[in-house]
């Protein structure tokens, strides 16, 4: 799912006009960046952090996109459109945790219930190293 919303790029004029404040109108927030390359890349993830949090947290719908008519800009401001794509970014970031069925030999569930081993976080580690993948994600 691809998700599009517009944000108000505001140059800082104490900062050569290089730190740059940031505005998603329709999610109420801010953040910031040093060039418009940056200010997008710090957009996109305000983005996908703030759809991740309504949608694991609260089941929430996310909200609508303005138009890019309908808003207004000072001077040293303009409007860009930002998009991200959800399914790859919660694929990336979110923690939430699933639940998954695993056939175990049953001597392989008895030993393992008798040693008090964690058989998820074994499992976890396993699948961690098979996919070449990092502990943090």
């Amino acid at each position: 799912m691809k998700l599009v919303y517009p944000v108000i790029i505001q140059k800082d004029k104490d900062k050569d006009e290089k730190y740059r404040i940031v505005y998603i109108p329709d999610l109420d927030s801010y953040t910031e960046g040093d060039s418009i390359a940056d200010c997008i890349n710090m957009a996109r993830d305000v983005i996908g952090l703030h759809c991740l949090s309504l949608e694991e947290d609260d089941n929430k719908l996310f909200p609508n996109a303005s138009s890019l008519e309908d808003i207004e800009v000072n001077n040293n401001e303009f409007v860009t459109l930002v998009d991200v794509d959800y399914d790859e970014y919660k694929r990336q970031y979110s923690h939430k945790t699933v639940r998954r069925n695993v056939t175990l030999p049953s001597w392989i569930n008895y030993a393992a219930e008798k040693s008090g081993v964690n058989v998820s976080a074994i499992l976890q580690k396993a699948l961690i190293q098979e996919l070449h993948l990092s502990e943090s994600k």
